[in-house]
């Protein structure tokens, strides 16, 4: 605030406060106040305006702020509201949910990925919406796709598994599957094949073969074994030892290949449970390739 009286003479004058964004500092009117004459100092609640003293004046942005020289303050921008500071300064407030940047309002706006979505049309908490896609297969569903029930449901575990049918050693047996899928990022799905060995030359051995994994998907393979009677053990000849069975992890597919001996019995007959999880899913309902070749 200046204080004194208004004069006549040659007088530096203030700012013009009026007319922009400038941040009203206070610091400054100090400076210019200490500059001035006691003759040309302006009274308490004036402040200078060019070359006259004015009174301050309530803010309202139609007409200026308390520190104005009476022009009304300029057209806030897009998103946001005139208003004048704490300072008595022309200024402006950004619409939520719009925020400060500059001499601009802008808004964040909400990505598929921060919301977990992959397809359809979300909400970008701007006031518009982003597209996150479309599915391959399947139908979209609160921003997720969703894909039919394949055949082999419901197996989603081992207890459940679905059954894909009987294999012998002798002769080699093999069984190719192509019409079961992942369904859902959790989808997890179990089958079971019953292993006859017939023969009397060697174990059997088990290989089984993931393929057809749909693109920018990765599934994981894993397939155990319990023999009928006896102890089971095992050797993963294809894969990697994880407690009765053998698992793989390569991207795109997968081979498991397991040789299991019942110990205390002449046949090494069981049951071969092979289970399929998804390490990524995309969305995609098209159907993985699954060879099951015991030999």
């Amino acid at each position: 605030m200046l204080l004194g009286g208004c004069g006549s003479g040659d007088v530096q004058s203030l700012p013009t406060r009026d007319g922009g964004w400038d941040v009203f500092d206070s610091a400054d009117v100090a400076t210019e106040t200490d500059a001035l004459p006691d003759s040309s100092e302006c009274a308490p609640d004036q402040h200078r305006c060019s070359d006259q003293c004015v009174n301050e004046q309530a803010n309202d942005v139609a007409v200026g702020c308390r520190y104005g020289c009476g022009t009304p303050c300029p057209e806030a921008p897009d998103n946001a509201d005139a208003t004048c500071s704490v300072l008595g300064q022309c200024d402006f407030t950004c619409r939520p949910p719009f925020a400060r940047a500059g001499e601009a309002c802008l808004c964040a706006a909400t990505t598929c990925e921060s919301v977990g979505a992959t397809c359809g049309l979300i909400d970008n908490g701007c006031g518009g919406t982003t597209d996150c896609g479309s599915c391959s297969s399947g139908a979209c569903m609160g921003g997720s796709c969703v894909c039919s029930a394949d055949a082999g449901e419901p197996n989603g575990s081992r207890i459940g598994s679905r059954g894909l049918g009987a294999f012998t050693d002798q002769p080699d047996t093999t069984m190719t599957f192509g019409t079961y899928a992942v369904s859902t990022a959790t989808d997890h799905d179990w089958y079971r094949a019953a292993i006859s060995d017939t023969g009397l030359d060697s174990n059997p051995v088990i290989r089984v073969t993931l393929g057809s994994v749909p693109t920018r998907s990765d599934y994981n393979l894993e397939v155990f074994y319990a023999c009928d009677d006896g102890v089971t053990t095992l050797s993963c000849l294809a894969g990697s030892a994880v407690g009765d069975g053998c698992a793989s992890a390569s991207p795109g597919g997968d081979i498991v290949e397991l040789q299991p001996d019942c110990s205390g019995t002449i046949y090494d007959s069981g049951s071969a449970f092979i289970h399929i999880v998804p390490a990524t899913w995309a969305g995609s309902c098209s159907p993985y390739s699954l060879e099951v070749f015991v030999y």
